[in-house]
């Protein structure tokens, strides 16, 4: 159930109780640390209101999507 985790931890209990895994990655959202035009989606969720300049951190989700990638946030 998404809403009883909160948190970096979040991640540690899906691969554990689900069975899903995932790469985990930590940096800074105003320097994505991926190479150009890697992701076939990039979704930002509850964290762009946390970014020190949001016109760089857009840059850098667009930077880093394919063409005709695609990027969804809520």
């Amino acid at each position: 159930m998404l809403t009883k985790y909160v948190g970096l931890l979040t991640s540690d209990i899906y691969i554990q109780n689900e069975g899903v895994h995932f790469e985990r990655v930590r940096g800074n959202m105003n320097e994505l640390p991926f190479r150009d035009k890697i992701f076939d989606l990039v979704f930002i969720t509850a964290s762009l209101h946390h970014s020190s300049d949001i016109s760089n951190t857009l840059r850098e989700v667009y930077r880093v999507l394919k063409p005709m990638g695609r990027f969804d946030f809520n």
